[in-house]
């Protein structure tokens, strides 16, 4: 069981006064690494175009893509969907790895790329033309993170290259953290087979597949920026040679990038054509480094590192029969009577315009990790590609605060977003279903309460291979610096007619049907009545469904309740949210406060603790009949309170005497609720302290508060927001039991503390603030 730090803040608002204590476990490293496969994925919607790359889907609803890895690249690429002419071109779309079309995706959100939550520091090739945007990105498997940062390049016939970003400054892999679905940017690479008996590859965020490890892994420093080759993974070939003969002449050595977005080897033109003399490559019958596939060379090519690190690629894999995009863009065998060698042939360039690499075939052969928060990335040999290791996933984190720009909210057709904060944070699991539990339980408590007016109050009870574009493999694996491909000439694309599309005639008469506008707890309620008196009900409510339209803080129960419910009036997000304001409150001095409004089927009660009620308030009641349930291992506790009668003294005269007035006897004025979450002074849902530990508190929130909130519509227009005036902490009333309620909630604290719970004193705001 976690011991805990026991501390203690007030929140500057009458309905949410909060307490904190702190664990001695990292919440970001209990999140598990994140495997992604490097597999065949199709990206057009007729099931042709198929690519080999790492799946994600961007986009409202998900556009697939299938993007490789690039460690000389730190933002997320894709290319437009006007490249192609048409979204059913599919050797431009396949061979492109999946295109993006903006207009139909409602989440998208341009920027500029000086207010964009993206990396800063990448060059763009001066013949592109670079739309910065955010959208949804979803990780095969894993949650969707809304605000992830995205370049798609419109250049037409195809953008220079697409890719995902595994550099020193990835915003991909910063906002997979932020995002809650990776506990670490370490990642953990294995390219898999492209032979004839092909095996995917797998990717790990956050980790790496030690099942795929075959002994220790050997340790590299990450080149800096003042290196020659435009690349962060960087090695020094000693030795080299194919069949036992060399390629490297003497003490020659060959500085190399590790780059599995090649899928070749890419050495200097001397080697190649030193490989090409010693395989007896016939330039007059064959272009490239192809063979008669009945004649292949034998040999392997073997590698040594200045370090003394050795690899094998074995001849299965050099040569494979002759690849290429065929004509629905899917990178396939083209010539079952030619192998070629995975060996680019730039025999015949300059060789200041090459730079040698050791692409996703060296990767199939040698394990990857990158780590650069520690400055290094390390080397093991890999498990044999034809044997089945299952995977085991090892997790690498050491828990920092992760280096960003400041990251993007999800955005909204209607409103764009430059920066805020990326959704998707994950507060936890159980005190979201605390937090929903609370609205209901208030009424179990009143009836418990009735029953127990003679008893003594209750104890308080004690976290790819490369996407070929249609261009040939050889000169879409050649660098050239800074990060960008060299051009070459793509062949004409093939274009489809789109057919015409016939409306269908309408077929059903007129029916009769009850219309009920907005979905809110009122909306709702009307309609269930009228539907169990057996009308027709149909439901306009303008927002979507809160259990998908807002990434990780949909997928757990509560969390949306928690998310985007700060004060301050940035922190909002506008798929759930109407980004109502209030005027300026007198009680929280003057500031102009978020009014946290749902803009989701449920309304307001979905965004404020009653998601999913049927089901919670049976486990409420389940759990006070027999003690069962899942509140009976759930850490946090929810209960209310009369100040007025259990803690009176905390309370001025005039005060008690106006609650016992107003208040029938067994209403509390205050609601407790214990959660495993920071809130600071509720400013915005940030991460807190980043000092490895885990943070809780005690959540108080006024349930009979004197100062009464009014609203009123600005216009006749329902695109103008309304005044929002809830006149928070003016009642002299609301003040007193705001200062009574954080001193309860110190007397809770201390208790705990008594009682061992704790491993230190008060956290926030401190014992000296009285």
């Amino acid at each position: 069981m976690d011991t805990v730090h026991r501390s203690a803040l007030l929140r500057f608002s009458p309905v949410l006064f909060c307490m904190y204590w702190i664990a001695t476990v990292s919440a970001q490293c209990d999140v598990p690494p994140l495997p992604l496969a490097w597999t065949n994925t199709t990206v057009t919607s007729d099931g042709l175009g198929v690519t080999r790359g790492i799946e994600m889907g961007i986009g409202t609803p998900n556009q697939i893509f299938a993007l490789r890895p690039y460690t000389a690249l730190n933002n997320t690429r894709v290319n437009n969907v006007a490249d192609c002419d048409s979204i059913t071109n599919d050797t431009c779309v396949g061979g492109e790895g999946g295109v993006f079309n903006s207009q139909a995706s409602p989440t998208y959100s341009v920027s500029i790329k000086g207010n964009w939550n993206g990396s800063q520091i990448d060059a763009e090739d001066s013949t592109g033309s670079y739309v910065y945007f955010n959208d949804r990105v979803s990780f095969q498997s894993a949650a969707s993170v809304y605000g992830f940062p995205v370049v798609m390049d419109s250049e037409p016939q195809g953008g220079s290259f697409s890719g995902l970003p595994l550099g020193t400054n990835s915003s991909f892999l910063r906002a997979a953290v932020k995002g809650g679905v990776a506990p670490s940017q370490v990642v953990g690479l294995w390219a898999g087979s492209r032979s004839l008996a092909p095996v995917d590859g797998l990717m790990v965020l956050g980790g790496y597949d030690a099942s795929r490890v075959d002994g220790n892994f050997t340790t590299f420093p990450v080149a800096d920026g003042s290196e020659s080759l435009p690349c962060p993974l960087q090695v020094n070939v000693t030795a080299l040679s194919f069949a036992g003969q060399p390629l490297l002449n003497g003490s020659e050595v060959m500085t190399a990038c590790i780059e599995p977005y090649v899928q070749r080897f890419v050495f200097t033109p001397a080697i190649a054509n030193s490989f090409a003399q010693i395989t007896g490559q016939n330039a007059t019958l064959y272009s490239g480094m192809d063979y008669d596939a009945a004649n292949t060379p034998p040999g392997d090519l073997t590698i040594t590192l200045s370090t003394g690190y050795n690899t094998t690629i074995t001849n299965s894999e050099l040569f494979t029969l002759r690849r290429g995009s065929d004509q629905y863009g899917r990178y396939a065998i083209t010539n079952a009577s030619v192998v070629e060698a995975g060996i680019s042939d730039n025999r015949n360039k300059d060789p200041a315009s090459q730079t040698p690499t050791l692409g996703g075939l060296f990767l199939t052969f040698n394990y990857l990790v990158t780590d650069y928060e520690q400055n290094e990335f390390r080397l093991a040999a890999a498990v044999a590609s034809d044997v089945d290791t299952g995977t085991t996933l090892q997790t690498v984190c050491t828990p920092t605060a992760t280096p960003s720009a400041k990251p993007s909210p999800a955005p909204s057709p209607k409103r764009p977003i430059n920066t805020a904060t990326i959704a998707g944070g994950i507060v936890g699991g159980i005190v979201g279903l605390a937090l929903i539990a609370s609205a209901i339980a208030f009424f179990l408590f009143r009836s418990r309460r009735r029953r127990r007016q003679n008893q003594d109050p209750p104890p308080i009870p004690e976290m790819a291979s490369p996407v070929m574009s249609p261009r040939s493999m050889s000169d879409a694996n050649t660098l050239r610096s800074p990060m960008t491909w060299e051009s070459v000439e793509a062949p004409t694309m093939e274009k489809r007619q789109v057919s015409e599309v016939h409306e269908m005639p309408a077929s059903r008469p007129p029916v009769e049907m009850e219309v009920v506008v907005c979905g809110g707890t009122a909306g709702n309620t009307i309609a269930a009545r009228l539907a169990e008196a057996g009308k027709r009900v149909a439901v306009i409510e303008a927002g979507g469904f809160y259990q998908t339209e807002s990434g990780n803080a949909s997928v757990i129960p509560g969390v949306l309740t928690v998310q985007y419910t700060g004060w301050d009036p940035t922190d909002t997000q506008p798929l759930i949210d109407w980004d109502c304001v209030t005027k300026p409150q007198a009680g929280g001095a003057g500031r102009i406060l978020h009014h946290a409004s749902g803009k989701i089927l449920g309304g307001g009660s979905a965004r404020n603790y009653m998601a999913n009620s049927a089901y919670y308030a049976a486990a409420i009641e389940d759990y006070d009949a027999n003690g069962t349930g899942p509140f009976a291992s759930t850490p946090s506790f929810l209960t209310f309170e009369q100040l007025s009668d259990a803690a009176p003294h905390l309370l001025k005269n005039s005060t008690n005497a106006a609650l016992n007035l107003a208040l029938p006897s067994d209403w509390p004025e205050i609601k407790i609720l214990s959660a495993d979450a920071f809130l600071g002074y509720n400013q915005d849902n940030g991460p807190g302290p980043l000092d490895g530990c885990r943070y809780a508190s005690f959540v108080i929130s006024m349930v009979a508060p004197f100062s009464c909130e009014n609203g009123t519509l600005k216009s006749g227009s329902m695109s103008d927001l309304p005044v929002v005036d809830p006149v928070w902490l003016t009642a002299p009333e609301d003040q007193d039991v705001a200062v009574a309620a954080f001193k309860r909630t110190r007397q809770i604290g201390e208790k705990i503390q008594a009682l061992g719970g704790t491993i230190g004193g008060e956290y926030f705001p401190g014992p000296e603030r009285t």
